[in-house]
């Protein structure tokens, strides 16, 4: 019996003393679940702002996303009446449109034949016609005058429109703060005191506990059953608050798409200028060439014009010298023939004298056959001595005629003369006129500075031929002729004497 109640009593012991495990076991479990619990509601905590941060941002994106749909929206408008300004400015066609292709088209479009190298021949095959006085910068800048107070508005009236919904949004929604109010009051968070205490407690039980398997089964399993917990609860919170957002993105992306084709639209029309520009460009090289051939051949020709002008002024001083030294000779040569002439007339009327007594004594003669008298022989030898001075008469004639082929040699010359001073004249006003030409595209011409001393040099050769152009007209000799010749007119010797009368 004593030894029946001696093994109670140690088995009483035993049991007293696992209880006394056990207890101790739970003690530290509940501290374990009291931890544990204390650490859930402060990740409660944690992830409530976690959640109510992320609300805010999304709300704050979600106005970004509206402000950015807007701005994309003006800009759009913008980009759209830009090209429809260029297009209306440059009259461009939507054939020519689809013959450019970019490379956010490429992939959609990969045709060969539809490329910028065809685009470019085509474009070269018609003939640009843009609005006269139009321009690339003048029309980007016409068409941002007409649509920026419009795009302004519009964006200012959309940004409004958007920030009093998103305003609105935020007023709807119940306030962060106040929607974990009741998970925070029941988060206690634990003070140094007491984590000291816990960690001292878990520290001196950890010897007890290191051969439990079962209080780190229960205690992994625990934890891996918050975890999946969380990561449930954090993904399930996301996807509902992703879920809200999702159809921002996509009115963004079609506004972006819109975009793309405004500006791509917007490459092609200015590749098109780029295009016509060129081929204006390459049309006023070509014109630009060719005014300075025929300005080159013009100075040619004037530098030869003044060569000449220089050789005839030469001609025209030895000219008038020799016109001056002619008409002092035929000063005097009208006082000899003045003289001749008179001396002329008396031996006129002496030869008809004498023409008659011969007659006479003929007639006598043959009626009488007698001899004439030593008077009558005395008047015929007389006036075969007067025969020299009628040889020197005939030698005035021949001289006579002499000036008068001088006379047509001026006259002919004289009109060459005049002849070479209007072709200088010409010139003149062929330089005069290119210059002109040269003055009325001026903006041309200071943008090219072979023009620009194209345009001096003709003005220097311009200023040397009107310097060097006579004023004075050629002197008229036909005036002097006329009046030699009736000279020789009124000294034209009569006919010879008729010796048979």
């Amino acid at each position: 019996m004593y030894m029946h109640v001696k093994k109670t009593h140690t088995q009483l012991i035993e049991k007293e003393n696992d209880l006394t495990e056990k207890q101790e076991e739970c003690t530290h479990l509940v501290r374990l679940s009291e931890k544990r619990r204390q650490e859930n509601l402060a990740l409660q905590a944690k992830l409530g702002a976690m959640e109510a941060k992320c609300r805010d941002v999304l709300v704050q994106q979600g106005s970004s996303v509206s402000g950015a749909a807007v701005a994309l929206s003006a800009l759009s408008g913008r980009l759209d009446s830009l090209t429809n300004e260029l297009i209306a400015s440059y009259n461009i066609s939507e054939q020519e449109l689809e013959d450019v292709i970019f490379h956010n088209e490429v992939y959609n479009n990969s045709s060969t034949d539809t490329t910028p190298e065809r685009g470019r021949k085509f474009i070269s095959d018609v003939t640009p016609s843009p609005k006269k006085g139009s321009s690339f910068v003048s029309a980007v800048i016409n068409a941002i005058r007409n649509n920026a107070p419009f795009s302004r508005d519009l964006s200012r009236n959309s940004l409004q429109r958007e920030t009093s919904s998103s305003n609105e949004m935020l007023d709807s929604e119940t306030e962060p703060c106040l929607m974990m109010e009741h998970v925070l009051e029941d988060v206690i968070i634990p003070d140094g005191h007491t984590h000291n205490m816990i960690s001292s407690t878990h520290s001196l039980m950890n010897p007890r506990l290191t051969h439990s398997e079962s209080l780190k089964d229960l205690s992994q399993a625990i934890l891996n059953r918050e975890r999946s917990e969380q990561a449930n609860s954090l993904s399930l919170s996301f996807s509902s608050e992703m879920g809200t957002t999702d159809l921002f993105p996509m009115s963004l992306i079609d506004q972006v798409i819109d975009v793309d084709n405004s500006i791509t639209r917007l490459l092609k029309v200015i590749r098109l200028i780029q295009v016509e520009s060129e081929d204006c460009m390459n049309e006023l090289e070509d014109q630009r060439d060719c005014l300075s051939e025929q300005i080159e051949k013009q100075k040619e020709t004037n530098k030869f014009v003044v060569k000449q002008l220089k050789d005839w002024e030469f001609l025209g001083a030895r000219l008038k010298g020799e016109v001056k030294d002619l008409k002092e000779k035929l000063s005097e040569k009208d006082s000899e023939l003045e003289k001749l002439k008179v001396e002329l007339n008396k031996q006129r009327e002496q030869l008809e004298r004498q023409n008659q007594d011969v007659c006479e004594l003929y007639q006598n003669m043959g009626k009488t056959g007698e001899m004439p008298s030593k008077e009558i022989l005395g008047r015929i030898i007389n006036l075969n001595k007067q025969y020299p001075e009628i040889k020197e008469l005939i030698e005035n004639e021949q001289h006579r005629e002499e000036l008068k082929k001088e006379l047509v040699n001026r006259q002919i010359l004289t009109e060459k003369i005049e002849v070479a001073v209007a072709e200088a004249k010409k010139q003149y006003d062929a330089i005069d006129n290119a210059l002109e030409v040269l003055h009325n595209i001026q903006s041309i011409v200071q943008q090219c500075p072979q023009l620009t001393k194209l345009q001096r040099d003709l003005e220097e050769v311009s200023f040397q031929s009107a310097s060097k152009m006579p004023l004075v007209p050629p002197p008229d000799f036909n005036a002097n002729a006329a009046a030699l010749l009736q000279v020789i007119k009124n000294l034209e010797i009569a006919s010879p004497i008729n010796m048979t009368a």
